[in-house]
């Protein structure tokens, strides 16, 4: 492992501790894991940066270069598949801690998690299409088609069969939180256990008019005194104190800059791992979709980190890629 990943290991890796004192504390006696979430975190990131996303091709990288991820030994083709599925809890935990822990101990203004915003996105199945008459009648034409993707409404590319990637924001593009499922994912409703691990630091989260929820808005206000910020319409009369904020011209510039920090955040995701356009996703089913889209977003996390300790603009990732 070379020096510079070596921090990135050492620097994930305290926080990995935190989750398995809570998830995974070993009895008294009880053999210690061979291989570390962190160092099969990094092993995936390097695999997916390469474009490389079959297990057995991944094995074969290991027999030779194993110790450059930190693995005491080559893992086997099963145990890098079986380690994947179970990423997505680590990463829930591990990303807002690193968020919190950057806000208070690395720069407060770059890692700022007092306003925040909020964004889902589609990604395309793998495979073939399953047509809404096709689910009802549940007949599956072909082979290749994911059943467990669904369908949902994009505003950039109308109607998706795929997966939903919820993540929020600073206003430097930096994730703090992030969900991944099936494209019907209710952000709106997903947006407080999200945001629970931050919500004694957060002050706004803005979102789109899909989070124009009354009850969710009355539940941040009331239970976390956050104010979740949209711009929509509002017609409930018991709402007019909410019209009235949204409706003043800080509101407005603030709603503004989503299109400056969550929205690029995606596009660069898009970028670094070839799903632009109407590219589809490299795996197929929830067990293997959903770590892929969480290890994404955690790696734009942690080359923001690792960029601005090398003073970095966030979002560069020339030097970053070249370490894997």
């Amino acid at each position: 492992m070379s020096p510079k990943v070596q921090k990135i290991h050492d620097f994930i890796f305290q926080f990995e501790k935190g989750y398995i004192f809570l998830n995974e504390k070993r009895p008294k006696g009880g053999r210690k894991k061979t291989y570390s979430h962190t160092s099969f975190i990094l092993f995936f990131i390097a695999m997916f940066l390469q474009g490389i996303f079959r297990f057995k091709t991944m094995r074969r990288i290991c027999l030779n270069d194993y110790m450059k991820y930190g693995f005491v030994q080559a893992p086997s083709r099963k145990t890098i598949r079986e380690r994947f599925k179970k990423i997505p809890a680590v990463i829930e935990y591990i990303l807002p801690k690193i968020a919190l822990f950057c806000y208070k101990k690395v720069c407060h203004t770059t890692f700022t998690i007092k306003c925040l915003f909020s964004d889902k996105s589609i990604f395309r199945a793998k495979g073939g299409i399953w047509h809404a008459k096709h689910i009802k009648e549940g007949i599956v034409p072909h082979s290749s088609i994911d059943t467990d993707a669904s369908w949902a409404k994009s505003a950039y590319h109308n109607w998706r069969f795929g997966y939903s990637l919820l993540i929020i924001t600073n206003k430097n593009r930096f994730p703090v939180a992030v969900k991944a499922e099936t494209a019907t994912l209710n952000e709106a409703r997903a947006l407080e256990n999200l945001i629970q691990p931050l919500s004694r630091y957060v002050g706004i989260i803005v979102g789109d008019a899909a989070y124009k929820v009354y009850k969710i808005i009355n539940t941040l206000r009331n239970k976390y005194s956050i104010l979740l910020q949209v711009r929509s319409k509002i017609k409930d009369k018991s709402m007019e104190w909410y019209k009235n904020l949204i409706q003043t011209v800080p509101a407005f510039f603030l709603y503004q800059k989503r299109k400056s920090s969550v929205e690029p955040t995606f596009a660069l995701v898009k970028e670094l791992f070839k799903l632009k356009g109407e590219s589809q996703l490299p795996f197929k089913g929830k067990k293997y979709v959903i770590p892929f889209l969480l290890i994404c977003i955690f790696t734009v996390q942690i080359m923001a980190v690792y960029n601005f300790y090398n003073k970095n603009n966030l979002g560069h990732s020339f030097e970053f890629r070249a370490l894997f």
